[in-house]
């Protein structure tokens, strides 16, 4: 079943008079309360469901979807079909209702029901496909080595196994709440000395709804493979249903214009993904969150209007921050030009300390107080502020393994992967602490008149580049100090640095330690 807020419903409905459907309905547990529907008022909306919608239905809302036997993407006469059989559906279930409802309803749907698993064709393979193969038939080899070979050459023999989360349930769920909790969330941050409040902005944020231009653009540049959030609905219905398309347009027009974030656009299931071999301590696995399209889809034009909005601007400097910026890469042009620093020291005979920073947990415990901070230092509308903390106040998710799949947990602190307004938020967030340390060292001097800016970061990473040790050691305490102020945390073990002196690598490391304290050793 489709619906147009993201939830999934398989049901058959054929050859039922007016009656039997209003009894069908009511049965289901989506009979409509007969109260009248005021227009939403103050961002909040009435019930819209019967006191006595059971039970059976909102467990079937809160459990693990199947997958949807969508037609091949191919397949352009079916989906035609699909297209105008759901809008004929949607005009009669949504056509008058209110935006809640709108948000959240479903279409009953029995066309193609639940995807079954079935024996998949072998494609032809590739090169890099075959060179593949014979390295997995290596490693069986090896596998076949180790079980006949002798107790002292086992040792010589490793064998590679895909990570496992070995945690129990109960050991997960409290990790979750631990992790994502945050007592002080309620509580808004200070404001330290040498914090830098941008000027008004030359550029006014496009705050009008949504365009249906758009919202096309977010939807056909997506993965027609992408993975579905909990509704099972992938971006693939709406790429070949146009028609549906449109009709998705008009309910987010409405609830950008009231405000509203649907709470199916607040649950995600999170997967956990090996960082290294052999994992299975928490530690060693990446959290991914997925979520219902729907939600992606309007967080995505935010999310470009909010970019747009900031470089426009001048809000970020793209010449310190490279990440989550559109055509910008970053990754590569700082990792080159830091390595051109480090030979021009060597040489031209100068001195040079450079260090790299990491943040522990990064985007899991950036508060939700600093993106709002962050949303007003630069000037953003207040219509998006209240969207943006209505969305994250309300935001839950839940994380599956082999073996089972946790309650849902509330998300009071950090951002998910997945979530399509997250990463530029994060980078406000950054950009905030990067200006506010900037000032603490003069340019890198890297010889023949050529400098080099302090500070070069790419998301949460950061990089420290100062021509003179206690500029250096400024710095480090500086952000030190700010990393402190907005309760986030540098990770020493994966924090490294390089120290050049007269053209020499020198053997002096400059870090900070745990207790917050500039070394020298």
């Amino acid at each position: 079943m489709v619906i147009p807020g993201g939830i999934v419903r398989l049901t058959v409905d054929c050859g039922l008079t007016t009656k039997k459907k209003k009894e069908a309905k009511k049965d289901n547990g989506i009979y409509i309360s007969s109260e009248n529907q005021s227009q939403v008022q103050n961002h909040s909306a009435e019930k819209i469901y019967a006191e006595e919608s059971d039970e059976e239905f909102r467990q079937l809302i809160n459990a693990k979807r199947q997958k949807i036997n969508f037609p091949p993407a191919c397949a352009k006469e079916q989906w035609e079909a699909l297209d105008s059989k759901l809008i004929l559906q949607l005009d009669k279930l949504i056509g008058k209702s209110t935006l809640e409802y709108k948000l959240t309803t479903s279409v009953t749907l029995s066309t193609f029901g639940a995807k079954q698993h079935q024996a998949k064709r072998e494609p032809k393979k590739s090169r890099r496909q075959r060179e593949m193969e014979t390295l997995r038939k290596q490693k069986k080899n090896l596998r076949k080595q180790m079980k006949s070979a002798t107790e002292e050459e086992k040792n010589g023999l490793q064998e590679l196994w895909r990570g496992s989360l070995s945690l129990q349930k109960e050991q997960l769920e409290a990790h979750l709440r631990k992790t994502y909790s945050d007592p002080n969330r309620e509580i808004p941050l200070s404001e330290p000395a040498g914090l830098v409040w941008p000027a008004a902005p030359g550029e006014e944020f496009n705050s009008k709804p949504p365009s249906l231009k758009e919202i096309n653009a977010v939807v056909q540049k997506a993965r027609a493979k992408s993975a579905p959030g909990p509704s099972g609905v992938p971006y693939l219905l709406y790429k070949r249903c146009p028609n549906v398309l449109k009709r998705l347009h008009k309910i987010l027009r409405g609830a950008w214009t009231n405000l509203k974030i649907s709470e199916q656009w607040m649950s995600a299931d999170g997967v956990y993904i090996p960082k290294e071999q052999n994992s299975t301590e928490i530690n060693q696995f990446r959290p991914i969150s997925l979520l219902n399209v729907e939600g992606k889809i309007f967080f995505s034009v935010m999310a470009s209007r909010l970019t747009k909005y900031l470089t426009e601007n001048g809000y970020i400097n793209t010449s310190v921050q490279k990440g989550g910026i559109p055509g910008v890469s970053g990754c590569l042009e700082h990792a080159t030009m830091i390595w051109e620093a480090i030979q021009r020291a060597k040489s031209e005979k100068l001195n040079l300390d450079v260090i790299w920073l990491d943040l522990a947990n990064a985007y899991g415990s950036v508060p939700h107080q600093m993106i709002q901070l962050a949303l007003r230092m630069y000037h953003v509308p207040e219509d998006i502020q209240v969207m943006l903390d209505d969305y994250f106040s309300g935001f839950r998710m839940r994380f599956s393994t082999n073996s089972y799949t946790t309650d849902g947990i509330n998300l009071e602190i950090g951002i998910t992967m997945g979530c399509t307004i997250s990463p530029i938020l994060f980078v406000m967030a950054m950009e905030v602490i990067l200006k506010a340390a900037e000032d603490s060292a003069g340019p890198a001097n890297l010889g023949g008149g050529c400098y080099m800016p302090p500070l070069k970061a790419f998301m949460d990473d950061t990089t420290i580049i100062c021509s003179k040790e206690d500029e250096t050691r400024r710095m480090l305490e500086h952000l030190d100090v700010l990393m402190a102020w907005c309760r986030v945390k540098f990770k020493p073990k994966k924090s490294r640095s390089l120290s050049v002196r007269k053209g020499k690598i020198d053997a002096t490391t400059i870090y900070t330690d745990t207790n917050g304290q500039s070394r020298t050793s």
